[in-house]
């Protein structure tokens, strides 16, 4: 369990909460309707708890087949991706990465938490199942040709219906002397509509969802929803076998005054659900009018909508922003041989990759250089381990199974990436976690004559947002800060922050001299200005051409720690 799984969760999670918001505009549109349509609409949305949203984009892709022909330019609709991206996934460069042990310890927390919790709902709901399950047992069995066993109980509670599968009615010992025949009668006939309509499998389904949300208190209520809406849709039944109201009405009363009601909420009994509006609804008898055309065609499409809407989206879109990611894991980097030599010529020719043919070369690198590689990081990000790592060079050569290009798609150095870092754990003997430690960090902040750049506004066309540059250059069109302290940080070696305030968009261009590039204090945090712009070091350099400084501060920093490096053996 990683953040991101946290991050699916919440957004599942949000999902489903948007399809409660449904189902409870819904029901308002449908309260002079049917209960048990109202009742449908809220099952629905509890069993959508259980079904993630991406399994009907899954279901529809899966469908759609592998070669099927993308359809050319289709915009993901807005909702779509509000619904689907609210949390999104952590970048792979960060989420593949070695994991923090303080991240790990608090992921193992909170899976302890839930599981716990999750243990301690399913154990009470368990041990209020086996006291009715105890008292049935012990049950004097009635021969009434119901259709379902009948058993008089030896206990206080309300008449109910126990058991999902195989239910039986419960009735308690002496009820038919305290109700009339016409109320005994019209009591039975809601327990047997109970059976009919297998609720106490569908309360048994929320008791499931709750389990495993237990923490969210939005269920609770659904629950109540649920319970209040399935006995109206019972009532409305018993009324339609022409039982008499007042008879029914009473029944109930006296139900509720003699006998307790039953806290297991998949036995399915007479009381609950507003015991005051259920009895006014009996009594006056309101006839609840049928879908007509119009509301059953809007019902028929919002559920459509909701349903196979993800599901048509991933018949249709999904296998074309898939195709990169299909072709690049078919691509994905499976080593067929590797071979490591020590390069013992001196010097740094830097890391060297030979796409196209097979054979991805690594020439003349070191360890610690293979490590900001494969993780991603910069070299301050890395501590620890021997002497050797930033000393010892190596010429790597590996065939893989298929040809990938690591300098091109980004998709595919993701999957270069990690085809590198098992290398290094098995020949290297690698390991290492990540952990976060004060450093000297930059703060990018504001000269103190003011900012020398002017906000042009974000570029309607995002080609016409770029930077570039070269050795002692750096030209920027339309960039905000953010962008260019991340781009200054590989120039001063430490991490920039972007303490500016600044939020919009500029031109600029940065002129320095790459080998001047060591801050001197002049007791404000900044650094001396010099007017020899040839010898301009870069924090001079963003003084005068740009009106902003880089404070030497120290802050958190995450880092690669190394817990064991070993030489490899040649061959």
């Amino acid at each position: 369990m990683n953040v991101n799984a946290l991050l699916s969760v919440g957004r599942h999670i949000w999902q489903s909460s948007l399809c409660v918001g449904l189902a409870w505009l819904i029901t308002l549109l449908l309260r002079n309707n049917r209960a048990s349509t109202r009742y449908k609409v809220w099952l629905a949305a509890s069993a959508k708890f259980l079904i993630p949203f991406s399994t009907f984009v899954t279901a529809g892709a899966f469908l759609r087949g592998s070669g099927a022909v993308a359809i050319g330019h289709l915009r993901v609709p807005v909702v779509v991706e509000v619904v689907g991206n609210l949390f999104p996934a952590l970048p792979a460069q960060i989420s593949t990465a070695v994991p923090d042990a303080t991240e790990t310890h608090l992921m193992a927390a909170i899976f302890f938490i839930w599981a716990s919790g999750a243990f301690i709902y399913i154990l009470f709901w368990i041990e209020r199942w086996r006291d009715i399950y105890r008292a049935q047992r012990l049950a004097k069995p009635l021969n009434w040709g119901l259709g379902i066993p009948a058993k008089s109980l030896q206990r206080n509670i309300e008449p109910g219906i126990f058991g999902i599968f195989r239910p039986v009615l419960l009735l308690p010992q002496g009820i038919e002397g305290r109700l009339s025949p016409a109320q005994f009668e019209a009591i039975v006939a809601h327990e047997l509509t109970h059976v009919r309509r297998r609720d106490n499998l569908t309360a048994a389904i929320h008791m499931a969802v709750e389990a495993v949300f237990w923490f969210y208190p939005v269920l609770r209520w659904m629950g109540r929803r649920l319970a209040e809406e399935r006995e109206f849709a019972c009532d409305e039944e018993v009324l339609l076998l022409r039982n008499d109201p007042d008879a029914y009405a009473e029944g109930i009363i006296n139900a509720c005054r003699y006998y307790h009601e039953s806290r297991l909420p998949c036995l399915t009994g007479i009381t609950g659900a507003g015991l005051r509006r259920r009895i006014e609804r009996i009594v006056s008898a309101p006839r609840a009018s049928e879908l007509n055309f119009p509301k059953r065609a809007l019902f028929v499409f919002i559920v459509g909508m909701a349903a196979l809407g993800p599901f048509v989206f991933g018949l249709i879109y999904v296998p074309r922003i898939g195709a990169q990611a299909q072709t690049s894991s078919s691509l994905k980097p499976e080593i067929d041989v590797a071979s490591i030599r020590q390069n013992h010529t001196g010097g740094r020719s830097g890391i060297r990759f030979a796409p196209g043919n097979g054979r991805p070369m690594a020439t003349n690198v070191t360890l610690k250089y293979l490590i900001e590689w494969a993780y991603d990081v910069e070299d301050y990000q890395i501590s620890g381990g021997p002497k050797w790592i930033d000393s010892a060079s190596f010429d790597i050569a590996a065939r893989l199974v298929h040809d990938v290009n690591p300098n091109g798609d980004p998709v595919q150095r993701t999957y270069f990436r990690q085809m590198i870092k098992p290398l290094l754990a098995d020949r290297f003997k690698l390991v290492l976690h990540r952990t976060t430690r004060e450093l000297p960090v930059y703060a990018l902040t504001i000269g103190r004559n003011g900012t020398k750049l002017s906000d042009l506004g974000k570029a309607e066309n995002p080609q016409d947002m770029r930077m570039t540059g070269g050795r002692g250059l750096m030209v920027g069109q339309r960039i905000p800060v953010s962008i260019l302290a991340e781009a200054l940080r590989s120039v001063v070696g430490q991490p920039v922050e972007d303490r500016t305030g600044l939020t919009g968009y500029y031109d600029f261009k940065l002129q320095w001299d790459p080998l001047e590039n060591l801050p001197a204090n002049n007791g404000d945090g900044g650094v001396p200005v010099s007017t020899d712009r040839a010898e301009a070091s870069i924090f001079t350099a963003i003084q005068e051409q740009l009106g902003l400084r880089l404070e030497a501060r120290k802050g958190p920093v995450e880092v690669l720690a190394i817990d064991n490096a070993e030489l490899p053996s040649e061959n």
